[in-house]
């Protein structure tokens, strides 16, 4: 049985972008979703919602146009 792959991103590891404030930090934590649900992620836990759930939709998007490519070619 698969699990889903669960992704917990948080902005208050400041060390990685060097910036202080945390909404400063969303930016990176977009981009850490982003990375994570392109690279398998099915679920992802964020304290920006609006931005971040932006993020996924483009994902969700880019990986049904992928996945239908792939079945038309085959």
């Amino acid at each position: 049985m698969g699990l889903p792959d669960v992704r917990e991103e948080t902005a208050k590891r400041s060390e990685i972008c060097s910036r202080p404030a945390a909404a400063e930090r969303d930016p990176a934590t977009i981009a850490s979703v982003t990375a994570g649900i392109l690279g398998g992620a099915n679920i992802v836990r964020v304290h920006n919602v609006k931005d971040n759930l932006d993020a996924v939709k483009v994902c969700d998007a880019i990986l049904r146009q992928k996945s239908s490519r792939m079945k038309s070619s085959h």
